[in-house]
């Protein structure tokens, strides 16, 4: 059994290879942007996601001869030939 210690290092472990850890660092050491602007656009794009869930759970499921409508929009798409 792991003991809280080790179970702490480990996670530190794991957020040192975190692309989005990483990318905030540099954005922080930069100067980029504050963690107080980080904050408020986490928090912006938290709320966006919850305006969109909800938008999807009182719409109406499509009907049966558009599910598949606009899946590939994209006319270069490159794995359609």
């Amino acid at each position: 059994m792991h003991n809280i210690t080790e179970q702490k290092m480990k996670w530190q472990n794991t957020k040192k290879i975190d692309p989005i850890t990483q990318i905030l660092d540099i954005i922080k050491d930069k100067k980029y942007a504050t963690t107080e602007e980080i904050e408020k656009i986490n928090q912006e794009v938290k709320d966006k996601v919850k305006e969109c869930e909800k938008f999807a759970d009182e719409s109406p499921y499509p009907e049966v001869n558009q599910l598949h409508d606009v899946v590939y929009e994209q006319e270069d798409y490159p794995f359609i030939k």
